[in-house]
């Protein structure tokens, strides 16, 4: 019941509750087959309209309200996955006490700068937004929990520690640096046409006058962290231009509203001096970090493969 929760909470944060307001309007539009009586199957299970809904609803808690119809469908994959892992990890007894699920309610509310909130707030928000009783609330905080308790476990299972070798040639990638030219479009089709037509070509006198919707911009010399910083990206993106040889041309790659392709124009080694035995322990670590993902992800694919996530509702797929 987390009695305790609801009788020290002290205030509400309305902009929280405000995420929960397009909950109403939502509807898994199932035809009535079979299937009518559920929402899908995992596992060979069924799932029923109730539990979808109710992890839907906690989906949303955790992600912008929908307000477009791509919005929604993130959503539901969202609710599949969490329905995924939660049973998963249901199956290898992973546990979630009381105290976890009051310190995750907590969480939310701080996260918007209120450190606690009043049993009668708590109430009126789970009535008028929620519209769950406390119990199954909490409850389905609980299956949250559980699933990214199973993801982390997964995350930090041990590793075999990557070679001074494999540390070495990191180090050589992420510290040379290079001079890269930029061509910007803005849809995929674009940039992969242009890469299409100009991958072959050595020479960085590139003509636009077919693709008149690309910016064109060169960028000074970087090392990778350098790179990273100045584009705003990810490690993964910043990897797949760095590991590109002189007149080198990248994939279209998607940066937040186009779709960038990059060429190698120069490229500077990197200094030797400066590997010593803390540099090393970096690059080990960048080495352990990237074959947790990728461990991480061969997992996920394995997990949802074994799932066979039957969706009932016809929109969406995994």
């Amino acid at each position: 019941m987390l009695k305790s929760l609801r009788k020290k909470t002290k205030i509400i944060i309305w902009a929280v509750v405000l995420s929960f307001m397009l909950w109403g309007g939502f509807s898994v539009g199932v035809q009535f087959q079979k299937k009518g009586r559920y929402a899908g199957e995992v596992f060979g299970k069924d799932v029923s309209f109730q539990e979808f809904n109710r992890f839907y609803r906690l989906s949303q808690l955790f992600s912008p309200a929908a307000k477009t119809g791509a919005d929604v469908e993130e959503t539901q994959r969202r609710t599949w996955e969490t329905i995924i892992l939660s049973r998963e990890a249901k199956q290898r007894g992973i546990k979630v006490s009381d105290d976890e699920v009051r310190q995750q309610v907590h969480q939310i509310f701080k996260a918007q700068g209120v450190e606690a909130l009043t049993p009668e707030y708590y109430q009126r928000w789970l009535d008028s937004f929620v519209k769950l009783p406390p119990r199954i609330f909490e409850n389905q905080l609980r299956e949250l929990i559980r699933a990214q308790k199973l993801v982390a476990s997964i995350y930090q299972a041990p590793l075999d520690a990557p070679s001074k070798v494999a540390a070495k040639k990191q180090f050589l990638e992420d510290f040379k640096k290079i001079k890269t030219v930029r061509f910007s479009f803005s849809t995929v089709e674009e940039a992969a046409g242009f890469v299409e037509k100009y991958r072959e070509i050595q020479d960085l006198d590139l003509t636009l006058t077919e693709f008149p919707a690309a910016k064109k911009e060169t960028l000074d010399k970087m090392d990778k962290e350098a790179f990273i910083a100045a584009l705003e990206i990810n490690r993964n993106i910043a990897d797949r231009v760095f590991f590109l040889k002189d007149n080198g041309m990248s994939d279209p790659l998607h940066l937040d509203e186009e779709f960038a392709v990059f060429v190698v124009s120069e490229t500077e080694e990197a200094d030797d001096s400066i590997y010593d035995e803390a540099m090393e322990k970096q690059m080990t670590d960048i080495l352990i970090a990237k074959k947790r993902d990728m461990e991480l992800l061969k997992w996920n694919l394995d997990i949802f493969r074994r799932a066979n996530l039957k969706d009932y509702s016809g929109e969406t797929q995994l």
